[in-house]
């Protein structure tokens, strides 16, 4: 969630003020990461002004540059068009890798999960428990969220995940 009366920048960059950490490099890479995830030119604008997709994004980028040991997120991509979310989920994937950050990401997109997760659980209806977890292991692309699916791991985990939530296991 944004602070309707902090613009975008302030709003990601409101972790590391917290933190304490905010200076001029801090800032610089912040408004490098808001490039990055396709939000450069708002800045300056309000949450009101900006979409879900956009918000979300700006959510990310604040999580991200934090600089958290653990991160939870849940579906932080959902309202973002396919294409886009693609995408996202290449950096969200490189930067969580490349800064060593724990993540327990919570999807109910299957592609999204085989994608990004190391393991991935598949749980069941209310009340919630965990029937059947996996471990993908992508032979194509592991760090690219459209290449991967050229895997061949990739098509038979995601049957077997349909299969585990179809078969009544896993209400959403």
């Amino acid at each position: 969630m944004l602070l309707p009366w902090r613009t975008l920048l302030q709003n990601a960059a409101l972790g590391s003020e917290l933190k304490g950490s905010l200076n001029k490099a801090r800032i610089d890479r912040i408004e490098e990461q808001i490039e990055h995830y396709g939000l450069g030119g708002f800045e300056r604008s309000l949450p009101a002004e900006l979409s879900g997709g956009m918000a979300q994004r700006v959510a990310v980028v604040r999580a991200l540059e934090s600089r958290p040991h653990i991160l939870f997120c849940d579906e932080p991509f959902s309202a973002v068009d396919f294409v886009t979310r693609l995408s996202l989920n290449t950096k969200f994937k490189y930067l969580c890798s490349i800064q060593g950050i724990t993540v327990v990401f919570v999807t109910h997109n299957i592609e999204e999960a085989i994608f990004l997760g190391d393991e991935v659980a598949v749980l069941s209806g209310r009340p919630s428990r965990i029937v059947q977890t996996y471990e993908p292991h992508l032979s194509i692309a592991n760090e690219d969220a459209v290449e991967c699916r050229k895997s061949p791991e990739f098509a038979e985990l995601f049957i077997q995940i349909w299969k585990d939530l179809k078969g009544g296991h896993g209400n959403s």
